[in-house]
């Protein structure tokens, strides 16, 4: 039965590769596996200052750490007016994220603590660990303005949607109650998004792939802060009102993609020819000043503080599979 499958696989095929004008119906699904490198800005949780004083600090800022994960897609397109446009949806999601580091010394200082609970020249471990849930659906209308038998360019108009949630939790040592510092943020934003793709076929089944993609969200952000020490003492304990702030979005990818068309004709599924593709690739993602620190700057006036904006990158290669009909 297998061998039977096999022979009318490699028949459709063959029929195709003899007659090139066949296309698929205008219906395109593919998913996608990502493999991305997580960066933040602003990563320093702890100076390591072993060979200063309490009044010298000579050392490193330590940062957590840039590990590699993965994340999905969904994408559905549906082609209209002859191929020339596609009403474009895709779900993108970084599912459960989690970043940790740890740092020792005879001289720590704390860079993230509330100035009452002072971290000076601490003898111990400092950790911290920080989780991040993304997620993106873009809603395009694509118009095809350049076609021609080898190149193709594309403007894109639409819609974004994301979330962003972050949470941080951080352990300063000290020599009579340590600190426990739990941060956390959440932003969701809606707005317009625009983009181009470019596509450069340089032989029959191979395609050079290129997109580039912005968002501008209108976002409300959430923001809240607390730090008590190990007896249970709290040294601050604080939440911002929620506020709309705007935030800007980028998409940046690079592929080679390996299209081979199928005629499923004979199989009798009322389609005249399926389109399967693989593409792999390097693609970049920012979120610029998605997430949110509250920042605390004086012990003399111990509510003094800012919102400290920061951007996240997720970098990598991907894999993506593709089905037209």
């Amino acid at each position: 039965m297998m061998r039977r499958w096999l022979v009318l696989l490699l028949l459709a095929i063959s029929r195709v590769q003899g007659q090139p004008g066949v296309q698929p119906n205008g219906l395109d699904f593919s998913a996608e596996w990502l493999y991305m490198q997580l960066s933040a800005s602003q990563p320093a949780y702890v100076i390591n200052s072993s060979a200063g004083s309490a009044t010298v600090i000579t050392g490193d800022r330590i940062a957590t750490s840039q590990n590699w994960h993965s994340g999905y897609r969904a994408t559905g397109v549906y082609s209209i007016q002859d191929g020339l446009g596609e009403l474009f949806v895709r779900w993108t999601a970084f599912p459960r994220m989690g970043e940790k580091n740890s740092e020792s010394g005879t001289g720590l200082f704390g860079v993230l603590n509330h100035p009452a609970g002072t971290v000076n020249e601490q003898s111990g471990t400092a950790t911290i660990t920080d989780k991040y849930n993304l997620q993106f659906i873009d809603l395009l209308l694509k118009q095809k303005v350049i076609r021609r038998p080898c190149y193709s360019l594309s403007l894109n108009g639409g819609v974004q949607y994301a979330r962003l949630d972050f949470e941080e939790n951080i352990f300063y040592p000290h020599t009579t109650n340590s600190y426990l510092i739990e941060s956390r943020s959440r932003i969701k934003g809606v707005g317009p998004e625009i983009g181009a793709d470019y596509l450069y076929g340089f032989s029959n089944c191979f395609t050079f792939v290129s997109s580039i993609y912005g968002g501008g969200l209108l976002s409300m952000m959430n923001k809240s802060f607390e730090q008590v020490n190990t007896a249970g003492s709290i040294i601050a304990q604080v939440e911002n009102d929620k506020y709309w702030t705007f935030v800007v979005s980028m998409d940046l990818r690079l592929g080679l993609r390996y299209s081979l068309p199928i005629n499923v004709k004979q199989f009798r599924w009322g389609l005249d020819c399926w389109n399967l593709d693989v593409e792999v690739g390097y693609e970049i993602l920012s979120f610029f000043n998605g997430m949110e620190r509250i920042y605390f700057v004086s012990n003399n006036s111990s509510g003094s503080s800012f919102n400290e904006r920061r951007t996240l990158t997720m970098q990598g290669p991907y894999l993506h599979l593709g089905a037209s009909f």
